[in-house]
């Protein structure tokens, strides 16, 4: 994981960008700092490299940002199970809504949606997948 810190309004651009490009960005209490998953160095343009600092989320960070909600989401994100329902909010399938069939070991999962009134099953990182509030029974 990755800490991006910068102004404000740099910030904010870049979140706009990043999230643009399939990333998940997410925004802390202190608005000069996000957290994105994996290195965002090559997608964010080279104009912005000498306005912001981009370091590997370490235990400094940790103790510095522990009151963040976010944090808990990064380290160890709740568990989908199969049958939950799910929006999909980063990647080629974002907007859409679908059911968890299966949950990978390696954080991600097999989701079945409709695309163009067929249905497809997708793989899903599990940071691109936001849980709705009520879930689907198999079999019924």
């Amino acid at each position: 994981m990755y800490v991006i810190f910068g102004s404000p309004k740099i910030v904010k651009t870049i979140t706009f960008i990043l999230s643009g490009k399939g990333f998940l960005v997410m925004p802390t209490k202190l608005k000069e700092y996000v957290i994105v998953r994996r290195d965002p160095r090559r997608d964010i343009p080279e104009s912005f490299h000498e306005q912001i600092r981009i370091e590997e989320f370490n235990e400094n960070y940790y103790t510095f940002l522990k009151g963040d909600d976010v944090l808990k989401n990064i380290i160890s994100p709740a568990k989908l199970k199969s049958g939950e329902v799910v929006c999909i909010i980063g990647g080629p399938y974002k907007d859409f809504k679908g059911i968890i069939k299966t949950a990978n070991p390696n954080n991600t999962y097999v989701v079945e949606l409709s695309v163009f009134d067929k249905p497809v099953r997708a793989v899903v990182d599990h940071e691109h997948l936001q849980k709705k509030d009520y879930t689907i029974q198999e079999g019924r």
